[in-house]
């Protein structure tokens, strides 16, 4: 049984705060004045294209200009709806052929812009384009561009009605000015785009497209027109006027303009320029799967939206020992994200971005993250990088675990001899690693007792492959609740004491000693014989224990029982004892070693101790095991340890820092384990025995079968 006075809280212990990244839905805010057809994101662009003489001779080259301004890397935006009509100048008089069915013909229903997963619509698409004729006819007529035939007419074109009043955008594409009518005393341009606005309140932005490089057309007088309309109460509406040379750069203008006004069915100033994403970290050194990064986007605009971004967390790695940095990638991605203007908001991602198996990784691992954005705004994405660049967390190593199997796990006993009884002591795991989605903390394979409170250390062995459901199924503190309460036994001395273990062990007959009594020895070579060591001189000095041995086996020989009794001075163990393995024909070959010292001290190079180990002390001080001294020797963080036989103890310091993950078996190695084996008890049976000239002492009257621990 492990016992032990004081509180047990190892001091390399940490407590982990798990980070929640907190998830933000980015909506998409809708105008509650927009039609029905607008409630579905989807923005219409509408396109009046002349097709006027002088434009008309190019029209082929034309239509390839606006179809690149929808090719990959192009606006290609299934929210956004692409429609036409051509126009030029019907004659007012009567005289001409152009009849009021063909006015403003030809004209296309709205098609989606992306094509690449819709090949139905992409031929479509192409289809509709190809309507606008190459066949140039009569002169350039603004307010029939706009839908209105002449200055009689108040109504907009019926053939056409319908797709005006679905446009959230319209563009005029022209090559000059108006010259039919040659002049424009009365504004009858301005006043039908004026109409034209008024009548379709979805329409959000305006943006004339003037190509000058045949005709010399004058921009600022389509900028009078265009910014001149008399348009109130639409204070959101936008205008642009746009000059190009040549018919090559309408599909850029278009590719840039469209997207930067027309993104949802909102209209959205600004650009990417205005998004700034970054990256935080807390805590910024972790020990488990924690969750410390949370990725942001700032938008500094005053209103509407940003463009449309796809984004990217990207992840690299830096060994401690080589410096050498390894870039993993990409790890998590998002696409078609928004961002409110004025607001700073968490992506929300739909897989948690932990970091995951840092099991796996050499202790002080830099872990780094990245956030970029991708703005298709043009045919060439705009990046955007966090800044800083990167935000890196550093991995400590796995917190270590303490395992207790075979027994039980007391503590606030007390010796029969001690005149201050303390009946508060607490065992405290210091924290839960949380690995692969599961958690893990220390534990003890059977019952558990604490006279104060158990936190984060389990009974039942329940934390060994993550179980949080039963946790304490074995377990007993000085509370009513929840684990059960002994309270009323507390103060029954005989019952909380711990037994007088040493009278036990050197009292009796059991087998042949070789007595040692030299007050000048320092060092012990134990490997075989039975030998019995008591020195009660109050030395300060320290004895030595090791296993060295001329064969070099480092093994306690078969038939040897070594007992070390000297409670006024320290013992240090050297080098690791084991018992000898092998085939054992009765119980008194079976090798034992039991250590009872006032302080007892295993050195960091030492992996395994089978011993007993009793660190006495007194109510002036001692009572120590230290299971790695020197605490600060950098073996105690890379060599785990295990004890095969009972600890008692007024005070265990576990002082083991080394913990390694295995995710295949989901279980966490501990950094040290003490277990009570089988021989301990057979060690006892076997000197009763003995102490009663061979008479058997025990009877089973009953027997449960407890939880094993695999």
């Amino acid at each position: 049984m492990l016992q032990q006075r004081h509180q047990f809280f190892p001091s390399r212990l940490i407590i982990v705060a798990i980070l929640v990244l907190f998830a933000a839905l980015i909506g998409l805010f809708i105008n509650d004045t927009r039609s029905s057809a607008q409630a579905s994101s989807i923005c219409r662009v509408l396109l009046m294209v002349d097709r006027s003489g002088s434009i008309g001779n190019q029209m082929n080259n034309y239509k390839l200009s606006i179809q690149s301004a929808f090719l990959d890397g192009g606006i290609y935006d299934e929210n956004i709806d692409i429609g036409f009509w051509s126009f030029a100048s019907a004659n007012e008089d009567g005289k001409g052929s152009i009849t009021q069915n063909t006015f403003n013909d030809p004209k296309s229903r709205y098609v989606k812009s992306k094509r690449d997963k819709y090949p139905a619509e992409y031929n479509t698409f192409n289809e509709e384009l190809n309507k606008l004729p190459t066949i140039p006819y009569g002169p350039t007529n603004y307010e029939q561009g706009f839908g209105y035939k002449g200055p009689n007419q108040t109504d907009i074109n019926p053939n056409i009605r319908s797709i005006a009043q679905q446009a959230d955008m319209i563009v005029l594409i022209t090559d000059g000015l108006p010259n039919y009518p040659t002049s424009d005393p009365t504004g009858r341009a301005k006043i039908a785009l004026s109409n034209l606005v008024r009548s379709n309140t979805n329409i959000e932005a305006i943006l004339g497209l003037l190509i000058s490089g045949q005709t010399g057309g004058n921009i600022n007088a389509l900028r009078d027109i265009i910014n001149g309309a008399s348009i109130t109460g639409r204070p959101s509406l936008t205008r642009d006027v746009v000059g190009v040379t040549d018919y090559t750069e309408v599909g850029g203008i278009l590719a840039d303009k469209v997207p930067e006004r027309c993104y949802g069915g909102i209209i959205v100033p600004g650009g990417p320029s205005t998004v700034k994403p970054r990256v935080t970290a807390n805590p910024t050194t972790i020990s488990s799967d924690a969750s410390p990064f949370q990725y942001w986007v700032d938008n500094n605009q005053s209103s509407g939206f940003s463009d449309k971004t796809d984004w990217s967390i990207y992840r690299s790695i830096k060994d401690p020992d080589t410096n050498i940095v390894t870039d993993l990638g990409v790890i998590d991605s998002g696409e078609n994200y928004q961002f409110p203007a004025g607001s700073n908001n968490p992506i929300d991602a739909s897989t948690a971005r932990t970091i995951i198996r840092v099991g796996s990784l050499k202790k002080n691992t830099e872990i780094c993250d990245r956030l970029e954005l991708n703005a298709y705004k043009n045919t060439t994405p705009t990046i955007i990088s966090s800044e800083p660049p990167e935000v890196c967390v550093t991995f400590i190593g796995l917190q270590p675990t303490f395992e207790v199997r075979g027994g039980d796990f007391y503590v606030g006993r007390h010796f029969l001899t001690d005149a201050d009884k303390i009946t508060n002591s607490s065992i405290d795991g210091g924290g839960i690693v949380a690995l692969d989605s599961s958690n893990f903390s220390s534990w003890a394979q059977y019952g558990v007792f604490a006279t104060g409170e158990v936190n984060d250390f389990a009974s039942g062995a329940a934390f060994r492959a993550s179980s949080e459901a039963t946790r304490h199924p074995l377990t007993f503190q000085n509370k009513s609740m929840p684990y059960g309460s002994f309270l009323n036994r507390i103060s029954q001395e005989a019952v909380w004491s711990i037994p007088d273990v040493v009278a036990t062990i050197t009292s009796g007959a059991y087998g042949d000693y070789d007595d040692i009594n030299r007050s000048d020895l320092t060092r012990l070579n134990i490997l075989s014989g039975s030998k019995k060591y008591e020195d009660f001189s109050s030395r300060t000095e320290t004895l030595s224990v090791n296993g060295d041995n001329v064969n070099g086996d480092n093994k306690l020989q078969r038939s040897s029982h070594i007992i070390i009794n000297t409670p006024e001075a320290d013992v240090t163990i050297e080098s690791d004892i084991v018992y000898t393995d092998g085939l054992y024909r009765d119980i008194k070959q079976i090798p034992q070693l039991i250590i009872i010292a006032k302080n007892i001290k295993i050195v960091p190079g030492v992996s395994r101790v089978d011993a007993w180990l009793h660190a006495k002390g007194n109510d002036d001080g001692g009572g120590v095991v230290y299971t790695c001294f020197p605490v600060s020797d950098a073996r105690c963080e890379d060599n785990k340890l295990k004890i095969n036989g009972p600890v008692i103890a007024r005070q265990v310091l576990l002082n083991r820092k080394y913990s390694k993950y295995d995710p295949i078996e989901r279980q966490l190695i501990p950094a040290e384990v003490i277990n009570l084996p089988a021989t301990t008890y057979l060690y006892l049976l076997n000197k009763k025995l003995a102490d009663n000239n061979d008479q058997l002492q025990f009877e089973t009257s009953w027997s449960v079968e407890l939880p094993p621990y695999f």
